[in-house]
C-alpha cells in the first residue's frame, strides 16, 4: 500500500502475486497488471496466480510445512469448494512429495461465475418479493429503496439461518408507513435454492470425474462455507467424515498467494496463463504513463480533501469548544463572550460559503482556523491565562494523589481476587468502592475515580448464586456506576468511552434521561451528529422541561443541517 500511494516501486527483489478467478482470461490478467502499474508497481514484478492455486499452496503451509524431509506423510487428494459472493469453483488437487518437497497437482476443476451468496439471497429475495405481494398486495419493484432494503434483509437471514432453523425478518416502515414481519425457515430457503445446489452438485462431480472415492477429504471455505445445504451437497456426495474446515475460510486465498509469491514451483505451474499475458496485449507505454500521471493526481486530490475533512473537523470543535467556554467554565467571567461571538459566528457562516467548499487546499482551512484561533484567544487572554493556571494546579494535584496512591498499594496490583464471598458481600463491597470513588471524583481524582467505580463493578460480575432480589440490587448500583463512569469520562474528554459507557447504563435503563444526555455530549464531540441527534430527541421525549436538552438539541440540529448543506455543495462540485 505504501508503495501505490506514494509512487515508488517495490523494494529490490520483492515481487506481487495477485490471486485471480480460475477462469479470468488472458485479457483480464492483464488488466489486473496494467491497474497493479498504474498504481504505482514495476510491471516485472507484478504476476497473477490462479485463485484455487492459492489456496493448495495454503493448504501445504498448513499441513505439509511442519514435516521434516525425511518424515513419512500419505499423499492426498483433496477438493477445494471455495464459495465467494458472485463466483463459486471446485478443484481437486493431488499432493504428493518429490525430492522431499510437497507439490501440487491439478486434477480437475470447475467454476460458475454467476453464483455464490449472492445467488443464494437473490433466490430468496424473488421468494419473498411473491410472498409480500401476494399476502400484502406490497410490490417490490427493482432498483428502488425497497429492493435494496429487502436484499439486506436476505443476506442477514442467510447468516442466522447457517445457524438457526428460522428467522424473524423485520422490515421496518417498509411500505405504506407500515412494518412488515416475514418468518423465514432454514427448509423455505433450502427450497427455493433446490436449483442452485443441482449446479453444486455438478460442479463437485465435474471437479473430481471419475475419482470420487479417491478424493481425500474436501474442504470448504469461502463466505457460503458456513451455509448448511452446501454442506449438505457435500456430505451427500463424499460422506460427512471427509468434509473438512482446517483453512480459515476468509484469508485462504490471500495467505496461500503469499506463500506461493516465494515458491517457484507454483509460481511456473501457471506457466502457460502467464505466456498467454505475454501474448495479449494491454494498455500501451503512452497511456499506462497518462493513466499513471492522472492516478497520482487524483491520489494528491485525496490526500489533500482528508486534510480538509480534519481541518473543518479542527475548526468546528473549536468553535464548538469556544462556545461552551464562555458559560461552562469556573472562569466564564473572564470571557468576553459578547466580543467572541461574532467571530464564531463569522467562523461559521464561511465554513458553510461557497468558498469553502470550493478550496481545493489545505491551506486555506489551516490559516482561517490559525486567525480565528489568534483573534479568540488575543481577545481573551486573562482568561486562557486563567484555564492554563488552573490545569497547572490540577495536574499538580493529580500527580500528588497518584504517588500517594501508588505507594499504598501491593506489589501485586492484579485482581486476584477468585473468592467465593456471598453475594451480600459483593453487593457491599460495590458499594463500599462506589463510595470511595464517589468521594474522588469530588476531588476531582476523576482517574483513581474510574479505577475504583471499575472495581465495584468486577465484584458485581463476581457474583454467583444470585437471587433476583439480589440481581436488582445489583443491576441498580451497575446503572449507577456505568453512570458515574460516563460522566469522569466526559469530564475527561475521553468521548469513546464516554459513549461506551453510556450505552452500558442504557442497556439497563433505556430510559435514563442522564445516560441519553451524555452519550449525547459525546457524539456530538465526535462529530456523530446523527447519533446525537437521536439521543437528544428521546431525551426531549422523557424530559420536556430540560433546558440543557432543549439547548443541545437546536445546536445539534443546526449542525446536521450544515452539515448536509456542505456535503450537498461538495459532492454537487464532484459531479461538475
Amino acid at each position: 500500500e505504501t508503495s501505490a500511494t506514494s509512487g515508488k516501486s517495490l523494494p529490490a527483489g520483492a515481487r506481487m502475486l495477485v490471486a485471480v478467478p480460475d477462469a479470468f482470461t488472458a485479457a483480464q490478467r492483464v488488466a489486473v497488471v496494467d491497474a497493479a502499474v498504474i498504481a504505482g508497481f514495476e510491471r516485472n514484478a507484478v504476476q497473477t496466480l490462479d485463485a484455487s492455486r492459492a489456496v493448495a499452496a495454503a493448504y501445504i503451509a498448513r499441513h505439509f510445512a511442519a514435516l521434516a524431509p525425511t518424515e513419512e506423510a500419505a499423499e492426498r487428494r483433496v477438493l477445494f469448494v471455495n464459495i465467494g459472493h458472485t463466483y463459486a469453483q471446485t478443484a481437486c488437487y493431488h499432493f504428493a512429495r518429490a525430492d522431499g518437497v510437497w507439490a501440487a497437482t491439478l486434477v480437475g476443476a470447475h467454476h460458475c461465475k454467476p453464483y455464490g451468496c449472492a445467488a443464494l439471497d437473490k433466490h430468496l429475495f424473488d421468494h419473498l418479493a411473491a410472498r409480500l405481494l401476494q399476502k400484502h398486495k406490497v410490490e417490490v419493484r427493482p432498483h428502488t429503496k425497497q429492493a435494496v432494503r429487502l436484499m439486506a434483509a436476505c443476506e442477514r437471514a442467510r447468516k442466522h439461518l447457517s445457524a438457526n432453523t428460522s428467522y424473524d425478518m423485520v422490515l421496518e416502515n417498509f411500505a405504506n408507513d407500515h412494518d412488515y414481519v416475514l418468518d423465514v425457515t432454514r427448509e423455505e430457503f433450502e427450497s427455493c435454492c433446490k436449483d442452485l445446489m443441482s449446479s453444486l452438485r455438478q460442479m463437485l462431480l465435474e471437479a473430481v470425474g471419475d475419482n470420487r472415492d479417491s478424493v481425500t477429504c474436501v474442504e470448504v471455505l469461502g463466505g457460503g462455507s458456513s451455509i448448511v445445504m452446501i454442506k449438505s451437497v457435500v456430505d451427500e456426495l463424499f460422506g460427512e467424515a471427509k468434509r473438512a474446515h482446517t483453512l480459515d475460510p476468509a484469508s485462504a486465498v490471500a495467505l496461500g498467494a503469499a506463500f506461493a509469491c516465494g515458491d517457484a514451483a507454483s509460481r511456473s505451474a501457471d506457466n502457460d496463463k502467464q505466456q498467454g499475458e505475454a501474448v495479449c496485449e494491454g494498455l500501451g507505454p503512452q497511456t499506462l504513463a497518462t493513466a499513471r500521471d492522472l492516478e497520482i493526481r487524483m491520489q494528491a486530490q485525496d490526500d489533500a480533501w482528508v486534510q480538509i475533512d480534519e481541518l473543518r473537523n479542527q475548526m468546528e470543535a473549536f468553535i464548538l469548544e469556544t462556545k461552551h467556554a464562555g458559560s461552562q467554565s469556573m472562569h466564564a467571567n473572564l470571557f468576553d463572550m459578547a466580543k467572541t461571538r461574532p467571530m464564531l459566528e463569522a467562523a461559521e457562516e464561511w465554513l458553510n460559503s461557497d468558498e469553502a467548499i470550493e478550496a481545493e487546499s489545505p491551506a486555506v482551512y489551516a490559516n482561517k482556523l490559525a486567525e480565528l484561533r489568534a483573534a479568540v484567544q488575543s481577545l481573551n487572554s486573562t482568561f486562557y491565562e486563567a484555564i492554563a493556571a488552573s490545569r497547572r494546579e490540577v495536574d499538580k494535584m493529580l500527580e500528588q494523589n497518584r504517588k500517594q496512591w501508588e505507594a499504598e498499594q501491593p506489589e501485586d496490583k492484579e485482581d486476584h481476587d477468585t473468592r467465593k464471598l456471598k453475594t451480600s458481600e459483593r453487593i457491599r463491597l460495590m458499594e463500599k468502592n462506589k463510595a470511595e470513588a464517589t468521594e474522588l471524583l469530588k476531588g476531582g481524582n476523576v482517574s483513581h475515580a474510574i479505577q475504583r467505580y471499575v472495581r465495584a463493578l468486577a465484584h458485581g460480575h463476581k457474583a454467583f448464586d444470585v437471587s433476583p432480589d439480589e440481581r436488582t440490587q445489583i443491576d441498580n448500583l451497575a446503572l449507577s456506576l456505568h453512570l458515574n463512569l460516563s460522566l469522569c469520562y466526559v469530564k475527561s474528554e475521553a468521548w469513546a468511552k464516554a459513549v461506551s459507557e453510556s450505552t452500558e447504563a442504557l442497556a439497563l435503563d433505556s430510559k435514563s434521561v442522564k445516560a441519553l444526555f451524555r452519550r449525547a455530549t459525546a457524539h456530538e464531540h465526535l462529530k456523530n451528529y446523527d447519533e446525537a441527534l437521536a439521543d437528544l430527541t428521546a431525551c426531549a421525549a422523557l424530559d420536556k422541561e430540560d433546558p440543557a436538552v432543549k439547548k443541545s438539541l437546536e445546536r445539534v440540529k443546526l449542525a446536521v443541517q450544515q452539515r448536509k448543506e456542505a456535503e450537498k455543495k461538495k459532492f454537487a462540485k464532484m459531479f461538475q
